[in-house]
């Protein structure tokens, strides 16, 4: 498959269905693709039809799975237990625990909310302690 053959728009349009097909399952933006759209490279034509045919399963877990409200709900309960009196590091273990997820990973998305501004002690003095 060619990138010189291949135009924004369609990618936009393949990037679509294949989204649609990751979060919700649907597979009939593929479908329609692999039957009406002549400008479908064959190998991009293959792929979508294994999609379809479930010869290939979608991820299940996992940040991608994760929605904002979703991370921020972690993040609530990870500033909800430092109010408790914890440290940071053992709030983001026990949230971990309790979301049966990875305690690096718990870390990590603490980390980037940090560095966006979302911290503790604007959770704590500015926002008036909210709940995500």
């Amino acid at each position: 498959m060619s990138r010189d053959n291949v135009s924004e728009h369609d990618e936009i349009i393949w990037g679509a269905a294949i989204h649609e097909w990751l979060e919700e399952g649907n597979n009939l933006p593929l479908l329609y693709l692999v039957e009406h759209a002549p400008s479908l490279p064959e190998e991009a034509r293959d792929i979508f039809a294994d999609l379809i045919k479930g010869s290939v399963k979608r991820r299940r877990g996992g940040r991608d799975q994760r929605s904002g409200e979703y991370e921020r709900k972690i993040l609530g309960d990870v500033f909800r237990m430092r109010d408790e009196g914890n440290t940071r590091e053992k709030s983001i273990e026990a949230v971990a625990a309790q979301r049966g997820l990875n305690t690096d990973s718990v870390r990590g998305l603490v980390n980037r909310a940090h560095k966006r501004g979302f911290t503790f002690q604007r959770w704590q003095n500015q926002w008036g302690k909210p709940k995500f």
